[in-house]
């Protein structure tokens, strides 16, 4: 897109983005990408627990090499990570996480019982120490809290006697699917405005709950830390 985008590319894109202000969004193992792609190197551990690719291949992104800290792209002005996989697996410990310096937003579900939430989410935040940082949480919402994942048609489909509806693998038990993208759709907007169109304005959209009807904010919980 870099490419595509400089004068007289002959794409349509010429002229029309800005690669040095790019941001990144990942949901589960999206998620657990984006926090490696900026800075949260794996852990030694992670090399050879189970899970891990064979032949130590995760040593190549781990924080103990000094050659991963070279692919960080300092076009990435901003991150989102939803329901991030892996910290409660051990692919993360407090070390590799403070090689995370981008300005992140996660979002998770605080009944995550794929990703974890104590332990899982909110501990990645919690260990991301340099960097700036919000962390959205739907209260009582499971591993698909914001996900931008629409259930497939075919998962609409009565199921048949006995067996659970393919749906609730796309859906929440507490919270309704719409709401919960509508929410992070409007948070993803303020927050890439914000970090990577420098819109200051955006900045009211996380203090106060702007945007939301009163009493619409049952369920949600916004906290934000500073770098260390």
């Amino acid at each position: 897109m870099d490419r595509l985008s400089q004068p007289n590319s002959g794409s349509f894109l010429s002229g029309r983005l800005d690669a040095g202000h790019a941001g990144i969004v990942g949901y589960s193992m999206g998620g657990y990408g984006v926090v490696n792609v900026i800075g949260g190197g794996y852990s030694k551990a992670s090399e050879t627990i189970a899970g891990a690719p064979p032949n130590k291949l995760l040593a190549e992104r781990g924080a103990a090499n000094p050659e991963y800290r070279k692919t960080i792209d300092p076009r990435i002005k901003a991150a989102i990570a939803i329901a991030p996989w892996g910290m409660v697996g051990g692919f993360w410990d407090a070390e590799g996480l403070k090689g995370i310096r981008t300005p992140v937003l996660f979002v998770a579900g605080s009944a995550d019982d794929v990703a974890g939430y104590e332990k899982g989410t909110k501990a990645i935040y919690q260990g991301a120490v340099n960097a700036d940082r919000y962390l959205l949480t739907f209260i009582n919402a499971n591993h698909n809290a914001g996900a931008p994942i629409p259930a497939p048609a075919e998962t609409y489909v009565a199921a048949e006697a006995g067996k659970p509806a393919a749906f609730a693998h796309y859906a929440d038990a507490v919270w309704d699917t719409v709401r919960m993208n509508n929410i992070l759709d409007h948070f993803a907007t303020a927050y890439f405005d914000l970090y990577l169109k420098g819109d200051q304005e955006k900045q009211s959209y996380f203090e106060g709950w702007k945007g939301f009807k009163r009493g619409t904010t049952v369920g949600l919980s916004l906290e934000h830390a500073a770098p260390k």
